[in-house]
Formats: C-alpha cells, structure tokens, sequence
C-alpha cells in the first residue's frame, strides 16, 4: 500500500514531541532529537536499553543531567513477539528510536494527549512542535517510520496480548495502513529539527521559536 510524505502531511500537518526539564536544554543546544540509545550510547548502561524501566532514571552523561524515562506502561505479558525476537530486543528497538507524535496545528491526536498529560504529572513538560514537511525536509534520505499503534505501550486487547515486532515500524513509501491509521512517527537513532520548529510548556501554547534566547524565555 504505502503512502506519500504529502498524503500524511495534509492530514496530520504537524509533528509533537515532549521532552522533560533535564533534556530540553540540549534539545535546545542541538536543535536535535536523540534517541535513548544515542543519549546513552558509550556511557555503560545496556542494562537500562536492554530491560524495561520501571522508573524514569537520572544519570550524568559526558557533563549532562538526562532523564530516560520509564516503560511503564508497556506490560510484558501483554506482548507477543514476532519474528523470533526476544524481550530484549523489542525494549532495544525502542530504545533506538526517537519518536514523535502526528496531529493539527491544534494538538497530537487523542493517544499523544494522554501520554502528555502522563508525563505532566511528574513535573515540567515541554512540547515541541513542528511541520511534518519540515521535519522530513530537515532530515534527507532518512526514513521516516510509522506505526498504528502505541509501540511502547502494550495492554491486553480482546483478551489477547499484542503483536510487535519487526514489521511494527515501516516506512511511508511501505506502509500497509493509511494516513489516517498512523498512530506514531520516528526516527532511528536521531531526528533534526527544522528552523520552524516551536516549543511550549502547554499543549495549548503559546509557542515560541527555538531560537538562541529559548532558554532565557523559557524561565
């Protein structure tokens, strides 16, 4: 099936992404997004990329505070595995990736909204926005994957654990769902952000540029 970067953009013309106090500076510093797996990448913790994380963790890696947040609610009796992967594997593939939620100028759609107010609970969260052509322009010859479901969330569902796997994440040009049907974006590893990228302290804005003076405003 598979559907252009166009189809999606004019459905779901923005991206979302939260981000913790701790990590928005370097968000910011960057104008990039990491991957748990690149944050971590050298620093000896495989054991927090490879298992799931009950809790969010602060660690101090090459100078800097992070937080790697917890897989909560992710249940792993509720998973069936596909492919012959283990665990494991399932917790490093999402570990590997940075992900975005799709939505309108207005918000990410409804499942994005829960696991922002989630983390709202816990302290700060900033929203970062930005076009989806944008973000794709921003990142040249890379994938952009899609799935239709929460990948890092697995609940019963019927009464039956959940498939994930390899085929979880496919890119746009393969996708076998329609625009409609995406749930997640992501990148592997890292993600550009664009000169028009946006950040907030509230879903709802108001948004500013993420600009030089973004951490001075965002006091």
């Amino acid at each position: 099936m598979g559907f252009t970067i166009e189809e999606l953009a004019k459905l779901r013309p923005f991206a979302y992404h939260s981000s913790g106090e701790e990590n928005f500076d370097a968000i910011l510093r960057h104008r990039r997004l990491r991957s748990a797996s690149a944050i971590l990448n050298g620093a000896g913790h495989d054991d927090l990329l490879s298992n799931r994380r009950p809790s969010s963790v602060t660690l101090e890696v090459n100078g800097e505070t992070v937080v790697i947040r917890d897989n909560r609610p992710l249940r792993p009796a509720s998973v069936k595995l596909l492919g012959g992967w283990s665990l494991s594997d399932w917790f490093r593939e999402l570990n590997s990736r940075v992900f975005l939620w799709p939505g309108t100028e207005e918000g990410p759609i409804d499942r994005g909204r829960s696991h922002f107010e989630r983390y709202a609970s816990e302290g700060a969260v900033f929203t970062i926005r930005v076009p989806t052509l944008s973000l794709v322009a921003a990142n040249p010859g890379r994938d952009l994957w899609v799935t239709h479901c929460n990948s890092a969330s697995a609940r019963h569902h019927g009464g039956k654990p959940v498939p994930r796997g390899p085929s979880t994440f496919q890119p746009t040009h393969a996708a076998g769902f329609r625009p409609s049907q995406v749930v997640e974006l992501s990148y592997i590893a890292e993600a550009e952000l664009p000169p028009d990228a946006q950040w907030s302290k509230s879903l709802s804005g108001p948004w500013a540029a993420m600009g030089v003076n973004s951490s001075q405003e965002r006091t």
